[in-house]
């Protein structure tokens, strides 16, 4: 058959925005303020949108957020869709 499985212990993460990517900045101003709830400056166009960005920030799949270092949300306020993060990372 030729072609040999590579054994590797996990495959690599798959990384929103890069590794220079704008989520890094964006999200600096939570760090300073453990525990506080504050809405990301995006808003987009669907409900499904924000809730995948609040999920990827919340499992650590953007650049610079480790797993479980942020809870995030979704929500749709009048018709606008955003979502929301809180920095634990730094909580006891």
């Amino acid at each position: 058959m030729g072609q040999e499985v590579e054994w590797v212990d996990a495959p690599p993460k798959v990384i929103a925005g890069g590794v220079h990517g704008k989520y890094r900045e964006m999200l600096k101003p939570w760090k300073e303020r453990p525990g506080v709830w504050g809405r990301l400056p995006l808003e987009l166009d669907t409900c499904q949108q924000a809730s995948a960005i609040a999920s990827r920030i919340k499992r650590g799949l953007v650049a610079g957020v480790e797993p479980g270092e942020f809870d995030a949300v979704a929500r749709t306020v009048d018709g606008r869709h955003f979502a929301y993060a809180r920095y634990v990372g730094g909580e006891s």
